[in-house]
């Protein structure tokens, strides 16, 4: 399902929980309830080989791949207005449907970076050992969440099973299988 949809479906009862690295947002906790599991922060994946940026001013009229429905258009929408106070090239932003289509791009050279999650990374590290490096950490610790609908008893059922799952060490296991850092797991409703 694209990834657009999925808090829709939600919402219309064609399913009974989201589980999709999704960030817990003020503006989603409004419409449901979400217990996170994993902190992340957001960073531009590029070749490896490609020097680190030192600044947002550093992408300047490269091509960055975003996906759709995701918070990082409104970031790039940021930085481009940044970018045109400055004097500056906007960054040209090719919009898709999926991470792994940016990555994509990168990888056969139409897209400079794309930006993602450091979790994202580590997965993609799996599949592909040394083709792709991180060029930019943004200053964004987010947390991922389980999303389901508001008043029902989903949420707490998610919540005391992800801590047991915490407490009992399974959670580690599979963090660290899956190379992400253990440190990061922040189970909270």
């Amino acid at each position: 399902m694209d990834f657009a949809g999925l808090l829709p479906s939600l919402e219309a009862k064609r399913c009974d929980a989201v589980i999709s690295g999704m960030f817990v947002t003020d503006k989603r906790k409004q419409s449901f309830d979400a217990v996170t599991y994993l902190d992340t922060v957001t960073i531009l994946v590029a070749k490896a080989g490609t020097v680190h940026a030192k600044s947002v001013d550093d992408f300047a009229g490269k091509t960055v791949a975003v996906q759709t429905g995701t918070t990082f258009v409104q970031l790039f929408e940021k930085i481009n207005a940044d970018l045109k106070a400055k004097g500056l090239k906007p960054v040209d932003v090719q919009l898709y449907p999926k991470a792994s289509d940016g990555i994509q791009q990168v990888l056969i050279g139409r897209a400079y970076a794309t930006t993602t999650q450091d979790t994202e990374l580590a997965f993609r590290e799996l599949q592909n050992p040394g083709a792709l490096v991180s060029i930019y950490e943004f200053e964004d610790e987010q947390s991922f969440g389980v999303f389901v609908r508001k008043g029902g008893d989903d949420g707490a059922a998610i919540n005391e099973a992800l801590t047991g799952l915490k407490e009992n060490g399974m959670l580690a296991e599979i963090s660290q299988r899956w190379h992400l850092n253990p440190e990061k797991l922040s189970v909270r409703q």
